[in-house]
């Protein structure tokens, strides 16, 4: 039975390819993974804070069918309850819409990076609006190529004070 023997140098450096393939190979597979998404944008509604009158939402959005996932637009709608009461006494409560704003999702967000399988983390999103308390601001992300517009959530603005 013959052995054959291998210096410690040599153990690192097969060892360091071996990790630089495994790294190279999961890379690949995310960026895939990322890319085998429906068409639709993906994305999520983080936070919504503010002072009183002034509120601050803000999330992540991406598109599958954007090269380089590149940044896409995203829409803030605010809504208000509104009551209309008829001559016949009947009142119907109804959303109206009393803001819509349009922006590009390019600032920086690490929770996009990593559900990107660290593409990129320039998807971020801060809608500032004004608001009544009581109003819904709603996020929705544009799509772009195949797929259609995702809802990312709706949150209900209150003053806390």
């Amino acid at each position: 039975m013959t052995f054959t023997t291998i210096s410690s140098a040599a153990r690192r450096s097969l060892l360091g390819a071996v990790v630089a393939l495994a790294l190279a190979v999961a890379f690949v597979a995310s960026a895939s993974s990322a890319k085998a998404a429906t068409g639709s944008p993906i994305g999520k509604l983080d936070s919504a804070g503010g002072t009183i009158g002034n509120g601050v939402v803000s999330g992540w959005a991406a598109d599958p069918d954007v090269p380089l996932y590149s940044p896409i637009d995203v829409r803030l709608a605010v809504y208000r309850s509104q009551t209309v009461c008829f001559s016949t006494g009947r009142c119907k409560v109804g959303r109206v819409l009393v803001a819509s704003l349009t922006q590009t999702a390019y600032d920086w967000n690490s929770e996009a990076m990593w559900a990107l399988g660290g593409i990129a983390g320039a998807h971020g999103f801060k809608f500032s609006v004004d608001y009544a308390a009581g109003d819904t601001a709603c996020v929705t992300a544009l799509n772009v190529g195949l797929g259609s517009d995702t809802p990312l959530g709706c949150i209900s603005l209150i003053w806390i004070g």
